[in-house]
Parts: C-alpha cells; sequence; structure tokens
C-alpha cells in the first residue's frame, strides 16, 4: 500500500470514525467547536504519532528478524497461539452463562428472549 493509498483509507476505516466520533461525543465543548477540534486533533497527533512510530520501527526491525521462512511461520504460530490465549478469560468468564442455557438455546434466543442470529 502506498501512502496515498493508506491516507485514502482511513476515509472508510470504521475504527478512525468509531474513534473520532467517540471523542467528540465526550470531549468537544458546545459552542467551542473550533478550539474542541483543535484540542482533539492536537491529542490525537501527540498520543498517536509516537504509537505509529514505534509501531514502524518495530515493524522493520521485526521485517529483518524475520528473512528466512522458517523465522517466519515460526513467529506466525508462536503470535496465533497468544492470540488463542488471549481468549482464555473472554472464555472463561462466558462458558458459566451458556452452560446455564438450554442446549443450544443461544442460537434461538438470548437471556431477554431477543434472538441473537436473525
Amino acid at each position: 500500500m502506498t501512502f496515498f493509498e493508506a491516507i485514502t483509507f482511513q476515509a472508510v476505516n470504521v475504527k478512525a470514525w468509531t474513534m473520532s466520533f467517540g471523542a467528540f461525543a465526550t470531549y468537544a465543548t458546545q459552542g467551542e467547536l473550533i478550539g474542541s477540534v483543535v484540542l482533539i486533533a492536537g491529542m490525537f497527533l501527540a498520543v498517536g504519532l509516537p504509537c505509529s512510530s514505534t509501531w514502524t520501527a518495530f515493524g522493520a526491525a521485526l521485517k529483518q528478524m524475520l528473512s528466512s521462512s522458517r523465522a517466519h511461520r515460526t513467529f506466525n504460530i508462536a503470535m496465533a497461539l497468544l492470540l488463542i490465549a488471549s481468549l482464555a478469560p473472554t472464555v472463561a468468564e462466558v462458558m458459566p452463562t451458556l452452560q446455564a442455557w438450554p442446549s443450544g438455546a443461544w442460537l434461538i434466543g438470548g437471556p431477554c428472549g431477543r434472538p441473537l442470529l436473525a
């Protein structure tokens, strides 16, 4: 992806829109639109630039470390296992609720009787 394509992608990036709407809904001051926009955009820049730069630097360093296909595969397997392990707390919290429902009930209705899958 080129630099221009990456910038253009932000127009359809759902996470960016959600974050922007959330920030403005939470922190914008009524009657002070320009000041709120400048302050929130400045905060996004102040926090986002170092984070993105660090992410880019780690990615560049990692690219050099994963030059062989074996190293790349090992890294992908390790990341997949860590991703699966990160689900353990959520599964442990949700399982008692799912086990309390009659068999298959979670497919046809939630605890309030509303369909989960329409």
